[in-house]
C-alpha cells in the first residue's frame, strides 16, 4: 500500500468517526421529574432506619478515659498493690496517640528485690486503645518505662488473676491514671479499640484538633477533618471516631436510591438496589471504622448524582443558571472528593467523559436545528436553539473551570488548615509540601502481606481482607473481615457485561453511565503497580448495585413482555432475592462486625473459598 493510498484511508476513517460522533440529532428537552409518592418515602426512611439499627448497634465504646498525664523521657511509672489486696496478673495502659516509643515493663516481688524486665512494646505493637502485658507470675509491684522525650498516657489498669482492677497504694502519685477506673473496658476489642488503619486516621484527627504535627500524612486532610468532628462532638473514643463514616454510610442510601430511581424510572427497582447495597458486607464493614474510603465513596456518590441530573437537563429549553445548580453541586462534591484521596481524580476522569459527551450532544442538537432553522422540534423552535447554543456553551465551560478547577483547589487548599507543619511553612507551602511526600510514599509503597490482592480478584471475592483477627480463648474468635456480599459481587459480574453490551449495542444512555462511573473508579487499578487491597474496590461498589438494578430491569420488561412473569410475579422475585441478600448478611454478619464466633461456625457454615478461613490460622 501506497503513502498515498494509506493517508487517504485514514482521512476516510477519520470522517466516519467525525460523522458518528457529530452527525445532527434530535434535540431532547429536559427530562420530566418523577412525582415523588408517599410510599416512597415510607420505604427509603424505612430501609435506613432498619440499616441504621445494624450500623450504629455496638459501633464503639463511647466511654474510655479522657483526662491524661505527661510523663517525662524515661521517668519510671511504678507501682505496689497492698499484700492483702492481692497480685497483680496484668497491667494495662492507654494511650490514645500512636506513640513514637517503646514500653518496657519490669517487675519485681519485694522492695529489697531487683526489678525484672517482662516485655518490651515498640511502636508497632500498639494496638489499640489499650496496650496490656500478662505478667509471668503474680506480682505486688510493676513498673512501666518509655524512651520517648514526652508521652501522654490517659489511665493504667492492673488486674488480678480474675481480672478485678487493683488500686496501688501510690495512686495519688499518679491522679491522672486512676480516676477513671470504671471506664476501663471488661474486654479488649474492636468495640473497645482502634483497629486496622484506625491507629493512623484516628490519632491524626486528634493531632488536628490540639494543633499537632499529624502522623498520617500519605492522603489528603479532609477525612481525618471530618473524624475530627467526631471527636469534638463525642470525646476521643471509637464510637466518636467511626460516627460520621457510619452516618455517611445511611446517608448512601436514600442517594443509591434517588440516582436508580433517575436512572432506571422505576420505584421498585430503586428499592430493590437501596435494600442491596444497605446490606453489602463492605458496605456495612466499610462504613464502621474509621478509615477515609466511607468518605471518598461517599462523596463519588454525590458527583454522580448530580452529574446524572445534569446530563437529563437541556440548555435549550430551561434557564442556563437552573441547569448549574446540579452541576455546580457536583462540582463541589468533586472537590471534597480529592480533598480526602486522591482516587477523586478517577471519579474526575469520568465525570469529564460525561460532560464532554453532553457538550457534543449539544452540538448534535444544534447542527439539527441548524438543517431547518425556521422549524421546531419536541416543542423547541430551533431559531432559538441555534441562538443559544454558542454563548450557552462558552459560559457553561467557563462555570466548569470555576466549579471543576479553581473551587476543588480552594476546597482542597482549605482542608489543610489544620495541618501543623513543622517548619511553620504557610498554607500553600505546606500543602505543596504534602503532595511531594503522598507522591514519594505511595510511589515507594511496598506492603505485601496476606491480605494483598489484585484488582482481578475483587469481584470474585478471592481474597477477603481481615481488619481485626482475635483468638479470645478456645475455639472463640473475633473478627472484622472486609469482603462483598455474593449476591451483590458475583452477580454484579453478568450485570457489568450486559450493562457493556447495552451501552456499544443499543447506545442506551443509562448503562453507559452506570459504565463510564464503574470503569473510571476501577480501571484505573489495573495499572498500579504498589500493593492493594480489595477494600479499593469499595468505590465501583455503588455502580454495582446499579447496574444490577438496570440489568433486572431489562429482564422484567422481557419477561412481562414475553408473559413469562406478570409485574407482580417479578416483584415477587426481587423481594425473594432481597431477602435472600439480607440472610446472607446475617449469616456472615459475626465475622463482618467484630462479633464472638466459633471456628465451627466458620467451617461449617463460611468456608465457601479457599482463602475464606476466616480466623482458623489464628
Amino acid at each position: 500500500m501506497t503513502k498515498e493510498k494509506k493517508c487517504i484511508d485514514n482521512q476516510k476513517w477519520f470522517i466516519v468517526l467525525r460523522d458518528k460522533l457529530f452527525s445532527p440529532i434530535e434535540p431532547v428537552r429536559t427530562r420530566e421529574k418523577m412525582p415523588f409518592k408517599a410510599i416512597e418515602w415510607v420505604a427509603v426512611i424505612g430501609i435506613s432506619l432498619f440499616y441504621a439499627l445494624f450500623a450504629f448497634g455496638n459501633l464503639g465504646t463511647s466511654d474510655t478515659p479522657q483526662t491524661s498525664m505527661e510523663i517525662p523521657k524515661n521517668q519510671a511509672l511504678e507501682f505496689e498493690v497492698p499484700q492483702e489486696a492481692g497480685k497483680i496478673s496484668t497491667v494495662c495502659w492507654s494511650y490514645w496517640e500512636m506513640p513514637q516509643e517503646s514500653f518496657k515493663v519490669e517487675v519485681r516481688p519485694d522492695s529489697e528485690s531487683e526489678w525484672i524486665p517482662v516485655d518490651k512494646f515498640g511502636k508497632e505493637s500498639i494496638f489499640g486503645c489499650w496496650k496490656c502485658c500478662v505478667l509471668p507470675g503474680f506480682e505486688s509491684q510493676v513498673r512501666i518505662i518509655h524512651d520517648a522525650n514526652d508521652v501522654s498516657l490517659r489511665e493504667v489498669l492492673l488486674l488480678d488473676f480474675g481480672g478485678n482492677a487493683l488500686l496501688p497504694v501510690n495512686s495519688n502519685e499518679y491522679p491522672e491514671l486512676f480516676d477513671e477506673q470504671e471506664m476501663a473496658p471488661k474486654e479488649f476489642n474492636s468495640y473497645t479499640s482502634f483497629y486496622f488503619d484506625e491507629f493512623y486516621y484516628g490519632p491524626t484527627a486528634y493531632e488536628y484538633i490540639n494543633g499537632l504535627e499529624p502522623f498520617e500524612r500519605t492522603h489528603p486532610p479532609m477525612g481525618k477533618n471530618i473524624i475530627a468532628l467526631g471527636i469534638l462532638l463525642f470525646g476521643y473514643t471509637p464510637f466518636a471516631i467511626r460516627f460520621f463514616g457510619t452516618l455517611l454510610g445511611v446517608f448512601m442510601l436514600p442517594l443509591i436510591y434517588l440516582m436508580a430511581r433517575n436512572l432506571v424510572r422505576h420505584r421498585g427497582i430503586a428499592a430493590f438496589a437501596m435494600f442491596i447495597f444497605a446490606f453489602d458486607f463492605m458496605h456495612f464493614t466499610q462504613t464502621r471504622i474509621a478509615t477515609i474510603d466511607v468518605y471518598i465513596t461517599f462523596f463519588i456518590i454525590v458527583m454522580y448524582y448530580f452529574m446524572e441530573r445534569y446530563l437529563n437537563m437541556s440548555f435549550y429549553d430551561t434557564s442556563l443558571k437552573k441547569t448549574w445548580i446540579p452541576l455546580g453541586c457536583c462540582g463541589i462534591a468533586f472537590g471534597f472528593g480529592v480533598a480526602t484521596k486522591w482516587t477523586g481524580f478517577y471519579a474526575g476522569l469520568g465525570l469529564a467523559i460525561l460532560f464532554f459527551a453532553r457538550v457534543i450532544r449539544y452540538y448534535r442538537e444544534y447542527r439539527y436545528a441548524c438543517s431547518d432553522p425556521e422549524g421546531t422540534t419536541n416543542d423547541m423552535e430551533h431559531g432559538q436553539i441555534i441562538a443559544k447554543f454558542k454563548g450557552n456553551t462558552i459560559k457553561t465551560i467557563c462555570f466548569c473551570v470555576v466549579f471543576y478547577v479553581m473551587i476543588p483547589f480552594v476546597i482542597y487548599l482549605l482542608s489543610y488548615i489544620p495541618f501543623v507543619d513543622v517548619n511553620n511553612a504557610g498554607l500553600f507551602d505546606k500543602m505543596i509540601a504534602n503532595q511531594k511526600y503522598m507522591f514519594e510514599y505511595h510511589s515507594q509503597a511496598n506492603f505485601y502481606n496476606e491480605y494483598t490482592s489484585r484488582w482481578y480478584e475483587w469481584p470474585l471475592m478471592i481474597r477477603p481482607m481481615g481488619y481485626y483477627v482475635a483468638n479470645v480463648g478456645g475455639i472463640a474468635r473475633q473478627g472484622v473481615y472486609a469482603m462483598g456480599n455474593p449476591l451483590v459481587w458475583w452477580v454484579g459480574i453478568p450485570a457489568f457485561f450486559y450493562t457493556l453490551y447495552s451501552t456499544i449495542k443499543r447506545k442506551a444512555k443509562a448503562p453507559a453511565f452506570l459504565c463510564v462511573g464503574y470503569l473510571a473508579q476501577y480501571l484505573p487499578w489495573v495499572f498500579v503497580s504498589r500493593p492493594t487491597f480489595i477494600y479499593h474496590y469499595f468505590t465501583s461498589v455503588p455502580f454495582v448495585v446499579l447496574m444490577i438494578g438496570y440489568w433486572f430491569l431489562q429482564i422484567k420488561e422481557k419477561t412481562v413482555e414475553k408473559k413469562i412473569l406478570d409485574e407482580k410475579s417479578f416483584g415477587a422475585l426481587l423481594f425473594i432475592y432481597a431477602v435472600a441478600a439480607y440472610g446472607l448478611f446475617q449469616l456472615f454478619l459475626p465475622v463482618i462486625s467484630g462479633e464472638t464466633f466459633s471456628i465451627y461456625y466458620v467451617e461449617d457454615y463460611l468456608h465457601w473459598l479457599k482463602e475464606w478461613d476466616f480466623c482458623l490460622r489464628k
